[in-house]
């Protein structure tokens, strides 16, 4: 299921498509969403009776979570070691409040970088910016960085306004020059005084305060994004500085190293060794562009699934098991219906029994045959049997495929929500150019 995305159109999708079909039986559209308002009640309540507790300290259970949700890789090496580095990342960042857990998927950057293979993708102890030293003569290595973070210009200002400055001699043009000079120099040296010996600025850095920074043994980085700067500061435990009078050695993060890489032509900035982190990165690698963008999102769909765990651990038996159990009690009530509720009833089913015959073709085998076997295992051998995507056949999940119960729920809810409204809608109005405009 990963994060219940693909899910959640699909069955949107096949709700709509079964509304249409009772639309034209004579059924109208307030009917059939309250019909299927109805059915996803009854769905909820067995996915609840059916949703089992995990015990967040097993990192076992948690890595089946997490491997059932990357779908894209093919070899369970593969699978288990990038399943790690999603754990890993989930401990990270995710931090207790008000007798729960909290964590956001943003405090975990993925920066993808071409060459070698996906299984040298390595999880960082703090922050990946995708950015480069300003200045060639800067340390490219700093260890026992004291990192200052800095959202204000080291740089003279454009005037919001067109000015002219009139200059009559070459000692007004000196003092004017000096002026601009002994500001920057002025914010450079409030910087050295704190200790910092790294700055991370999210405006631009002047030629002037670079040779200064240089002169003063510090490395710095421009231009830095607003969301690698709030990363940088649950990492480094720095705090943004916005004034340059406020900038002290109270407020620098720390980390044990800060360092530029390069890949294929590319230079980017680790910072490094930052002791409990609250924010970290991925360096995800993989032969081309694609591969890396597939990668990504596979990531961020286990991330999701393990993440979802931290605000209600429950889970469900995967592979299509839970979604059949939910279709077999819906057909159950729906024998205890009459005409329109009954032929509802049946239509919410289908769709969600069409989510498994997806998940089979999907996977090679052939749906009606594969829907007729899991029938007999459900009536017979138990709940848990559901399609294992890896060795293509019909087996017994439990344990095993494991999609988390708070995902499930979300987007069952969110599918029905859609399709109610899209139900909803009296007529669509579309609106094409003139034949006369296309043409020319």
């Amino acid at each position: 299921v990963g994060d219940g995305t693909t899910s959640l159109i699909l069955l949107t999708c096949d709700l709509v498509r079964n509304a249409y079909t009772l639309y034209k039986q004579g059924i109208s559209p307030i009917s059939i969403a309250r019909g299927y308002n109805k059915a996803l009640s009854e769905a909820l309540e067995k996915l609840e009776k059916d949703a089992r507790p995990v015990d967040l300290s097993n990192r076992e259970k948690l890595r089946i979570i997490a491997e059932t949700a990357i779908t894209f890789f093919s070899s369970p090496e593969e699978r288990r070691q990038l399943a790690e580095i999603v754990l890993n990342s989930a401990e990270r960042i995710v931090e207790k409040r008000d007798g729960g857990y909290y964590a956001d998927i943003d405090w975990v950057s993925i920066v993808r970088k071409r060459g070698h293979d996906v299984l040298d993708s390595r999880l960082v102890n703090g922050v990946i910016v995708d950015k480069e030293v300003v200045h060639p003569n800067m340390s490219k290595t700093v260890k026992n960085a004291r990192i200052a973070l800095i959202d204000y210009a080291l740089e003279v200002k454009k005037t919001e306004i067109s000015t002219e400055i009139e200059v009559k001699t070459t000692e007004e043009l000196r003092g004017f020059m000096k002026e601009e000079e002994d500001m920057i120099r002025e914010r450079v040296d409030r910087i050295v005084e704190s200790g910092a010996n790294v700055v991370f600025c999210q405006k631009g850095i002047d030629e002037l305060a670079q040779q200064y920074l240089y002169r003063s043994g510090v490395t710095a980085v421009r231009r830095v994004k607003r969301s690698d700067m709030e990363r940088l500061e649950r990492a480094t435990y720095g705090k943004i500085v916005s004034d340059p009078e406020d900038i002290s050695e109270e407020k620098l993060g720390g980390a044990d190293i800060v360092r530029e890489e390069v890949f294929e032509n590319e230079k980017i900035v680790f910072v490094e060794g930052c002791r409990e982190p609250k924010a970290v990165s991925i360096l995800l690698r993989s032969v081309n562009d694609d591969l890396l963008k597939e990668y990504e999102r596979e990531f961020k769909h286990a991330l999701s699934a393990v993440l979802s765990l931290y605000k209600d651990p429950r889970c469900v038996v995967g592979g299509g098991a839970e979604l059949l159990e939910i279709a077999r009690a819906l057909r159950r009530s729906a024998e205890t219906l009459v005409e329109e509720d009954r032929l509802i009833y049946e239509a919410f089913a289908d769709s969600v029994e069409s989510l498994i015959r997806t998940l089979a073709t999907n996977v090679g085998m052939k749906p009606l045959t594969t829907m007729s076997l899991l029938n007999g295992k459900h009536s017979k051998d138990g709940s848990g049997y559901g399609i294992d995507a890896v060795k293509r056949e019909v087996a017994d999940l439990d344990g095993r495929v494991v999609d988390p119960y708070l995902v499930v729920k979300s987007w069952l809810v969110s599918a029905v929500e859609l399709a109610t409204t899209i139900i909803g809608v009296d007529e669509v109005i579309l609106t094409t150019k003139p034949k006369a405009e296309e043409k020319s």
